[in-house]
């Protein structure tokens, strides 16, 4: 192992050590919860309709291409 090594374990074992201290910063147990993908997936499906009928809106022509 080489030195620069050495150094990085003795610093993340200084780090793991005095985290158990009081004054130990405190970190956020869980990240923000985020929407289901579901609900992401419907929101997205919705907007690309409603542009969809804005660009082509239905008649009853686009209806029988070919």
């Amino acid at each position: 192992m080489n030195p620069a090594g050495y150094i990085l374990a003795v610093q993340l074992t200084k780090r793991e050590a005095t985290s158990a201290l009081p004054n130990a910063p405190v970190v956020p147990d869980r990240r923000p919860a985020r929407p289901p993908v579901q609900q992401i997936r419907i929101a997205t499906a919705r907007a690309l309709r409603r542009t969809a009928d804005r660009v082509e809106p239905k008649t009853k022509c686009a209806a029988t291409y070919g």
